[in-house]
């Protein structure tokens, strides 16, 4: 399973601004043609494959995902403002770990002093285990984090443990969630880390705490900090089909009974498979789940609002979920992100009515409605090479209005890291 000066140099910082501005307007949703080539840019040229973006303090995008082609590899890479890799990050903008089995990162998360946390698995002989990695702001592994290698990998005695999500807590420490397993029957999962990544016996008892969301499958996907509980997002089974979850978690480790009387809520967004794979927090803490609504024969975009207290939002769409469709083919929603004016942009994986798939985006306003000014009524497509690729991640710079995703893009039968930044 598997965030007064004089008026001459007023004159001057204009004059700036207006040379750096293309000579056209560019409209929401448009790529940006200052960032790699027309918009776009891929990275790892052995193969990789990127599921989480964020940007420094410096306006640097920071990518985490793994290395393809052989037995994977963590990675994380970074790309200064014009889309080319950084050369002073790691080994000329990247660095690759080992952890020692097959090793996939899907999260990523910055610590105060600009130290970068990746969370994953590391498989080896069939067995999985959580893996977290740091890495030094300069791109080197923090050899200081879990012993002398700079990773920790956590097991709850069972064949698979993963980690999908990784937050850094305002009093230090590194969180993880995900789902452990015996090869059927999932169990959502989360491990807590001080910050030498020694797992936190206050958590939970041990550092770990799995829970019972459905009578069989079920994970976290997403992750976030809120007053000094944890809101967490992903699926679990509803009589054996998975629909959307959203959880709360006490600092302790368990589930908070005040949130929707038994600290979670399950929800089926259409008639099929249901499966939540992003969140986001609004500033009122109402808690926007995104992924995949299954929908007979087809999968399409689905969405969910929840109220701060677990129930479902009912203002947003159609009795608080959206369903968006692209046609007739298996797309699937993968990141979310919010504006500073609330709207809600969704990227993901669609598909062409012919082979391969796209990029995909859609711009939600705050009421759930497609909002029609973004794109072509409100959605985007893009597309890198004519093969298959998959949006994964996206992070917003409200600073200059520009919307960065990740994800990957087969070019040359190669698959590859891929990067495109859009207008907001």
């Amino acid at each position: 399973m598997r965030v007064s000066r004089p008026l001459i140099a007023c004159i001057c910082l204009v004059t700036l601004v207006a040379l750096a501005v293309p000579a056209y307007a560019l409209t929401p949703g448009e790529l940006d043609p200052t960032f790699g080539q027309g918009g776009k840019a891929t990275a790892l040229s052995q193969g990789g494959a990127g599921y989480a973006v964020a940007m420094d303090t410096h306006g640097r995008v920071v990518t985490a995902g793994y290395t393809v082609g052989g037995s994977p590899n963590f990675v994380v890479a970074r790309f200064l403002q014009n889309g080319t890799l950084d050369t002073t990050f790691g080994d000329l903008g990247r660095t690759i770990l080992d952890l020692g089995g097959a090793d996939r990162a899907y999260a990523l998360a910055f610590q105060t002093d600009e130290k970068i946390v990746l969370a994953g698995e590391s498989d080896s002989a069939g067995r999985s285990r959580m893996a977290v990695a740091r890495f030094n702001a300069n791109g080197r592994v923090d050899t200081t984090f879990g012993g002398h290698d700079g990773f920790v990998l956590t097991s709850f005695g069972k064949d698979h443990q993963v980690a999908n999500a990784v937050i850094f807590t305002p009093d230090e420490k590194i969180v993880v969630a995900g789902f452990t397993s015996a090869g059927t029957n999932a169990r959502s999962a989360m491990a807590r880390y001080d910050i030498g990544g020694t797992l936190d016996h206050s958590f939970s008892g041990d550092g770990r705490a799995s829970f019972d969301l459905s009578h069989s499958d079920e994970q976290f996907e997403a992750l976030s900090w809120d007053e000094g509980n944890y809101v967490l997002a992903g699926y679990a089974d509803v009589n054996s089909v998975p629909a959307f979850s959203v959880a709360s978690v006490l600092g302790t480790g368990r589930l908070n009974d005040q949130f929707n009387h038994n600290g979670f809520n399950t929800t089926n967004v259409s008639v099929g498979r249901d499966l939540g794979f992003a969140m986001v927090q609004q500033p009122d803490g109402k808690i926007v789940v995104a992924g995949r609504a299954g929908n007979g024969g087809r999968n399409d975009w689905g969405s969910v609002r929840y109220m701060p207290n677990g129930g479902v939002d009912k203002s947003w769409g159609k009795r608080g979920r959206v369903v968006t469709s692209f046609g007739k083919s298996f797309d699937v929603a993968y990141g979310i992100a919010m504006q500073a004016n609330g709207k809600m942009v969704v990227v993901g994986r669609v598909h062409r009515t012919t082979t391969g798939s796209d990029f995909g985006l859609v711009r939600y306003n705050t009421d759930g409605s497609i909002n029609q000014a973004f794109g072509t009524k409100g959605k985007v497509k893009t597309d890198f090479a004519g093969g298959a690729d998959t949006a994964r991640g996206i992070v917003i710079t409200d600073s200059n209005r520009r919307m960065v995703v990740v994800g990957d893009a087969m070019k040359n039968g190669v698959r590859k890291l891929a990067l495109a930044r859009y207008v907001e």
